[in-house]
């Protein structure tokens, strides 16, 4: 990819971070915020992995699953026998709540 490209793509993205921090400052923006920090960050992992450094990749993969490890784990401990909707639905299909 580009480093022009590589460079908007960050550009864009910490644009949508301060949307997000903006829309959720208030209750009735708080979904389009959660959109736009969601889509900043699908747009930044995407820039890192097509940027062309792949001697680093592994780190990223790495911290990735380390990140997912823990927000699995503090969705079924901390949230235990919430019931979420949305975008938070998939962690409560990921395994069993615990006894």
């Amino acid at each position: 990819m580009p480093e022009g490209l590589v460079t908007v793509a960050y550009i864009v993205s910490g644009v949508l971070f301060i949307l997000s921090l903006r829309g959720l400052s208030h209750q009735e923006t708080a979904r389009n915020g959660n959109l736009y920090g969601m889509l900043g960050m699908i747009i930044a992992v995407a820039a890192t992995l097509f940027a062309g450094n792949t001697d680093t990749l592994w780190i990223l993969i790495v911290v990735m699953l380390a990140g997912s490890g823990i927000g699995i784990v503090v969705a079924r401990y901390c949230f235990n026998g919430l019931r979420l909707k949305g975008n938070y639905l998939f962690l409560l299909l990921l395994s069993p709540t615990p006894q």
